[in-house]
């Protein structure tokens, strides 16, 4: 293991405490960690496992929520990829904002400083290597200068996550210095091909990326009466204008999808209940403003109204 901290249910304060004094060298590039939604019932935990070779260092993170900022602190500078398997990191500075979400990575430059969120239980794979060494393998090293978001099945990532996830099963002691140093230039033009391969098409997939982080928190606050624009953009760490204009991109709207979500989920109460359920009774509980509103909705979505969806159901169930 890398890196780890368990903090035990306690109150915020201790709990902030003992995030403060945690200062593991790796990284060090890490500074202002604040526990943003900690739950002190719960606790909170932050595990790496990985490996280093030389000056590469390849880890799998487990991290409930925490926030802070990252780079711009004087110390090293490495560049970190980071690819997102589960939750979301949200990340800001005075000109630009993005989310990577799952099935997304992103490249950073830490020299200049980035204010992160990470979502509850956000799961992803991160590489970081001194930031001289990707640079001297950039055609264009300005490309380097923002962060790069993208897929992370690109060819070039896949490329560069299946050699990191090959080096597990290396001896890392048996290497000689050139054999570590032959590493460290593959990981290097591995990534500097990641960077050039994804910085075109890097703003959309921001949006696309900050869309399923948005949707995910829509999922879980389907039953909310209070779900609205504002406390997903609140939950997420980013601003509802931001919110608005990533669903824009993709022709959607924030309620828009989360009326489609209910929808769909009182459609599958009703073939549970085997056309026993009351209409009114599931308009409630999914949230709908009212009857008619959610009949609407309903035919829209399946062509009919749930009463006459629910009259099918019962005569199949007695066939």
């Amino acid at each position: 293991m890398l890196a780890s901290l368990r903090i035990a249910p306690q109150g915020m304060s201790s709990a902030q405490q003992l995030l403060r004094e945690w200062r593991p060298s790796l990284f060090a590039h890490l500074t202002d960690l604040k526990l943003p939604s900690y739950r002190g019932e719960r606790g909170f935990r932050f595990d790496t496992y990985g490996y280093r070779v030389g000056d590469v260092v390849y880890a799998n993170q487990y991290s409930d929520s925490i926030s802070g900022v990252s780079g711009g602190g004087g110390g090293p500078e490495p560049t970190v990829a980071q690819f997102v398997l589960s939750g979301w990191i949200r990340f800001e500075n005075p000109t630009r904002s993005f989310t990577v979400g799952p099935g997304h990575m992103c490249v950073r430059d830490t020299r200049e400083p980035w204010r992160f969120w990470y979502g509850p239980g956000t799961v992803h794979r991160w590489i970081m290597l001194p930031r001289p060494l990707i640079m001297s393998h950039l055609r264009t090293p300005s490309l380097l200068g923002a962060a790069t978001v993208g897929a992370s099945s690109s060819p070039e990532a896949r490329t560069l996550i299946s050699y990191l996830e090959m080096l597990k099963a290396q001896d890392q002691r048996a290497l000689t210095p050139a054999g570590r140093r032959a590493i460290e230039e593959c990981a290097a033009i591995l990534l500097a091909g990641v960077v050039s391969g994804t910085t075109a098409a890097g703003r959309q997939e921001s949006e696309n990326a900050t869309c399923e982080a948005a949707r995910l928190v829509i999922d879980r606050n389907l039953t909310k009466a209070d779900l609205s624009p504002a406390t997903v953009a609140r939950d997420m760490g980013i601003s509802v204008r931001t919110l608005h204009r990533a669903f824009t991109a993709v022709d959607d709207s924030v309620m828009g999808y989360a009326r489609r979500r209910r929808t769909q989920e009182a459609h599958a109460e009703l073939v549970r209940a085997g056309g026993a359920a009351k209409i009114s009774e599931i308009a409630e509980k999914w949230n709908f403003s009212d009857s008619s509103h959610f009949i609407r909705q309903f035919k829209e979505l399946y062509g009919e109204t749930p009463a006459a969806y629910a009259r099918g159901v019962r005569r199949e169930s007695m066939e």
